[in-house]
């Protein structure tokens, strides 16, 4: 008998190439295994980010919305007078909790936050930056940092207060 033949009929050896063909196989579907999960994980992460991202936004848009209360309780020339004695051309105040009357805004202590500092429940630090443009404008800036994954995030949002009254 000749190598490939048996008993009459050609035989290939192909028993080799069956084997690798198979492990060729595995691994490609391993890979797109681990591809689903890696794009399972990516997209709860984008979503927990967003999640958070969308909250400290919140947070933000209420710091000046506190800003704008302070302003419309005190009046303009109290409310500027107090901004500048905090700092002028420009101050930060840390409010992890916003103060309810003017006399607590007037109390505040200038500086940024510290660690400890976050919103109550939260891991978020929130402050307001303070900018005297003229003695008619004050911009005002919600800030809020977070850190999630070893990574420090902030958003912020901005408002010139005029004098109006």
């Amino acid at each position: 008998m000749k190598g490939g033949e048996r008993e009459g009929r050609d035989f290939p050896l192909t028993v080799g190439s069956t084997l690798i063909e198979v492990l060729i196989a595995i691994a490609v579907v391993v890979l797109v295994l681990i591809t689903i999960a890696a794009s399972g994980t990516l997209v709860t992460k984008n979503r927990r980010f967003s999640s958070d991202q969308a909250l400290a936004t919140k947070y933000s848009q209420a710091a000046l919305e506190w800003v704008k209360s302070m302003r419309n309780t005190m009046g303009w020339t109290a409310f500027y007078e107090t901004v500048v004695a905090k700092g002028n051309p420009s101050s930060t105040i840390c409010v992890n909790t916003l103060p309810a009357s003017s006399a607590e805004f007037a109390a505040l202590a200038v500086g940024a936050c510290q660690p400890t500092d976050v919103i109550t429940g939260t891991a978020y630090q929130r402050s307001v930056q303070f900018s005297v443009i003229s003695a008619s404008e004050i911009e005002g800036t919600g800030l809020v940092d977070w850190t999630d994954n070893n990574a420090t995030h902030q958003t912020k949002t901005t408002a010139v207060l005029r004098e109006w009254q």
